[in-house]
């Protein structure tokens, strides 16, 4: 009894851990009923239809890892189920920069020694190459290796399936090769001659760039050509509404044909014109969108549509300017022509000129082989350009910051790929960032020696297969990988955000220079104490109070004893027209102000004496009248009297004194009176005074002027205008014009010519010279430290290219040409600036603007290693 209870103690505890594995086991199992591939067509349909463009990559990238790791069954299948979970982000796009292409057009139209037709005798083909999963971004090869999914995965199948079948619960171990995979193993044979009929049937069909017709499509070919992967590219960017990363694939379209050794047939031609003319169409009725973007790329693509369909009729057609353009757009060097012939370039072009030209193919066929030494020499000298040459402080600068306006701006002069090592320390910021930057390559002199290296290879590949490849390869390889390849202190830096907060400091000071020159200039020519704003109209209200206006008689013999000096107010001097105002201001004529009529009015008379009513006190309220006058004309009066009223006079007790507003002349005057009936005999009959002012008229005005001001505030009433003066309008119009222009000329002069030789000549002009070399700086950052986020990104392209693009020198010509109110452009400045500031964060792709430059020496390395492997096992 005690063992059948123990017994079912131990059946209870172990019964949940039994029924979890019966069900994980189950769940496998329907996991794998559910998703059973016995081929790499079908695997690769599943990832294009669940997931993502970037997932989908990832994870065929990490099975090819996998596929060759040594780990155990279980680790690897862990890993892959990690993966399945894990969140990989879609970039915006797969904007391309064909380096290779454009290097070798510009080989064949700056050097003496290369044609088309020698470099149509090149075949490098390309090999598969992946991205380490654990570093994993999306890059311009992410695209094309979704397109090509089924024959990596067919690869993989035909190669490791027993291997990948082990921890890759997807994968049947054994399987009978069935009509899908036949046909793709079939169509490997045959290359890629037919994808580009393919697509451009796809295209013309007008269908989707969806998984479904990729996955019809890739039934078809086995990997597609570099062209038709253009040509979907471009499609796919069309239709996810992304023009720039669009034209980047036309202009590649336009470059592979014109590299080609292939023509296209007369049907492929017809296909491509209807194409043409319909992505013509759709680009050009987007014009407004491009051109905010960056407007020469509208005219750039335009050239390019025009001269495709000559490339169809003539294969030897070369468009040199065009080529010009489209290396000048990407590389940002405006005068390819000049940069190639440069003095500092002599020897490379000489030396590039001797080898190619000992490489050209002469008669009698066939050709005499260059010599080993020649050829070594050839060899050396090109790996000598990529490798050494190319980081140069000639070509490439150096690894010092430039730390002044001065030595900043002789430097931004220089195309952005001649200083890309004082781009880069730059943006190191602190010291230690700068101790780990490293000393790169100009892009372009790098690319080019690539393609001739390239090139190079394919005419020779006897002499090259007795050279140690990978050992000589490996120098240049490791120059062009690191041309791009930042270290994390700089990503964390944010150079291009850094910039921009320093150009926005600099707009900032240079708009505080840009008010005190304004100060000045009004202070130099406007009266003291204007307040004119120049950048209003004529119309505007003035509260101007002239610095030494005072108010005083208008003639102090007339004045009634009054001369006190009295300040004028704001109210007061708005009782004038606005205009005369405005008038003085202009030096156009004077204001003045002045009091008359200084009388008592209210008069009263009150007996001093009760037995005497022949002498009295004269009471009475003080009244004055002020009177406006410009340029000694009346203009307005305005009558004030005083609340309170005074005794202002003793005096004679009769109507005429009384009727005197002004007593001033009866002052001192003697007054004889006799007395009443009762007192002669006793006392004199007769008593004698004199008439004296009992208040001073001055001190009544002082004690009354400010509560007369502050009536005004309430009241603007009680005057009476005797000339506006309005012929004044006219010219004040003229005179408000002329200084308004005079002003914004002045300033506008210092804008838009500036250079470091009038750097100095005011502040206005020192902060206008440090403002536009760093806005220069910024452009030579985002063009020579990151040309592959221009070409994806298309809001960080138009903040530097477009037709709104960050504030510049040329923002400030074309406000000045169209003579746009100065106060008008700094708020649009302003404006311009908010709409940029977010785009400096700008992250795409994880690329290199040399992609496709680094991927012809790997396949060239790829190539020497798998024939010295096949030698070794012969």
């Amino acid at each position: 009894m005690r063992y059948f209870l123990l017994s079912l103690f131990l059946l209870a505890q172990t019964a949940p851990s039994i029924a979890q594995e019966i069900a994980a086991e189950t769940a496998a199992e329907t996991a794998t009923e559910v998703l059973s591939f016995d081929n790499g067509n079908q695997i690769a349909a599943h990832l294009r239809s669940e997931y993502g463009i970037a997932k989908a990559v990832y994870l065929t990238q990490l099975a090819e890892q996998l596929s060759e790791s040594f780990a155990s069954k279980e680790q690897l299948q862990q890993q892959w189920l990690q993966a399945l979970e894990l969140s990989v982000a879609e970039p915006l796009n797969f904007a391309r920069i064909n380096s290779h292409a454009l290097m070798v057009q510009s080989l064949i139209q700056h050097t003496n020694g290369m044609t088309l037709n020698r470099w149509r005798q090149i075949n490098i083909p390309t090999q598969m190459r992946f991205n380490k999963p654990q570093q994993f971004k999306p890059d311009t090869d992410t695209f094309t290796t979704w397109l090509n999914l089924n024959a990596h995965w067919q690869y993989l199948m035909n190669d490791k399936r027993a291997k990948i079948a082990s921890w890759n619960p997807w994968v049947v171990e054994t399987a009978s090769l069935n009509e899908s995979n036949k046909k793709t193993a079939d169509t490997k044979s045959e290359g890629d001659n037919n994808s580009v009929s393919l697509v451009l049937n796809l295209l013309l069909d007008e269908n989707s760039i969806d998984a479904a017709n990729i996955n019809q499509l890739s039934l078809q070919t086995a990997q597609a050509d570099p062209l038709a992967v253009a040509l979907i590219r471009q499609q796919f960017h069309h239709e996810t509404a992304h023009p720039l990363a669009m034209a980047y694939d036309w202009i590649e379209i336009y470059q592979l044909l014109e590299l080609s050794p292939r023509l296209l047939t007369a049907e492929q031609q017809n296909q491509l014109a209807n194409i043409l003319s319909r992505t013509t169409t759709q680009w050009q009725s987007n014009e407004a969108n491009i051109n905010l973007i960056n407007p020469d790329l509208f005219t750039l693509l335009n050239q390019v549509f025009i001269a495709l369909p000559n490339k169809f009729k003539n294969p030897d057609h070369s468009d040199q300017g065009l080529n010009n353009a489209i290396f000048s757009f990407i590389t940002g060097i405006q005068n390819p022509n000049t940069y190639f012939a440069h003095p500092l370039r002599q020897d490379i072009q000489e030396n590039l000129e001797v080898c190619l030209n000992l490489s050209a193919q002469q008669r009698p066929e066939p050709p005499l082989p260059i010599a080993d030494s020649q050829f070594e020499s050839c060899l050396d000298e090109f790996i000598n350009w990529g490798s050494n040459l190319s980081k140069s402080a000639d070509f490439a600068g150096n690894l010092i910051k430039l730390d002044n306006p001065a030595s900043i701006n002789r430097a931004v002069e220089l195309p952005a790929v001649q200083i890309i090592n004082n781009l880069a320390i730059h943006a190191a910021g602190d010291v230690s960032c700068k101790q780990q930057t490293k000393n790169r390559s100009n892009w372009v002199e790098w690319s080019m020696a690539a393609a001739t290296l390239a090139w190079f290879n394919d005419r020779w590949p006897a002499l090259m297969a007795t050279q140690q490849t990978n050992q000589i390869l490996e120098p240049m390889l490791r120059a062009g990988e690191n041309i791009f390849d930042y270290s994390a202190c700089i990503a964390d830096n944010a150079p291009l955000q850094t910039q921009f907060e320093v150009v926005l400091n600099k707009w900032q000071r240079l708009k505080q220079e840009i008010i005190t020159h304004v100060n000045q200039f009004m202070i130099e020519r406007l009266t003291p104490n204007s307040d004119v704003d120049l950048f209003k109209s004529i119309d505007q209200v003035t509260q101007y109070v002239p610095e030494d206006l005072t108010i005083g008689p208008c003639d102090v013999a007339q004045s009634c004893g009054a001369f006190v000096t009295l300040e004028p107010s704001i109210e007061l001097l708005n009782l004038f027209p606005n205009h005369l105002k405005l008038a003085e201001q202009f030096g156009l004529g004077k204001l003045a102000i002045c009091y008359e009529e200084v009388q008592w009015v209210n008069r009263e008379t009150a007996p001093t004496h009760l037995d005497n009513n022949k002498i009295a006190n004269f009471s009475g309220q003080l009244a004055l009248q002020l009177t406006g006058k410009y340029q000694e004309k009346d203009v307005f009066t305005k009558q004030f009297v005083s609340e309170q009223s005074h005794i202002y006079l003793f005096g004679e007790n009769n109507t005429e004194v009384l009727d005197t507003a002004c007593p001033l002349k009866l002052i001192g005057k003697q007054i004889n009176t006799t007395l009443d009936r009762g007192t002669f005999g006793l006392l004199p009959n007769r008593l004698t005074f004199l008439t004296a002012a009992k208040v001073d008229v001055n001190a009544v005005i002082d004690n009354n002027w400010q509560s007369w001001l502050n009536s005004l505030q309430n009241s603007q009433d009680n005057f009476v205008y005797f000339d506006e003066m309005n012929e004044v309008r006219s010219t004040l119009n003229d005179a408000f014009l002329q200084q308004a222009n005079d002003l914004q000329q002045e300033i506008y002069r210092k804008l838009i010519a500036n250079n470091i030789s009038r750097s100095n000549d005011s502040a206005l002009s020192r902060a206008t010279f440090d403002f536009i070399t760093h806005r220069k700086l910024l452009e030579r950052m985002a063009t020579g430290l990151y040309p592959h986020l221009l070409a994806a990104d298309a809001k960080l392209h138009a903040a530097i290219n477009g037709q709104e693009r960050l504030v510049d020198m040329q923002f400030f010509r074309s406000a000045f040409q169209t003579q746009k109110n100065l106060v008008d452009m700094l708020n649009f400045a302003d404006e311009n600036f908010i709409q940029h500031q977010n785009v400096w964060q700008s992250t795409n792709l994880a690329d290199s603007a040399i992609q496709t430059s680094l991927e012809q020496l790997h396949s060239i390395r790829q190539s020497h290693t798998s024939k010295v492997a096949e030698a070794a096992e012969e």
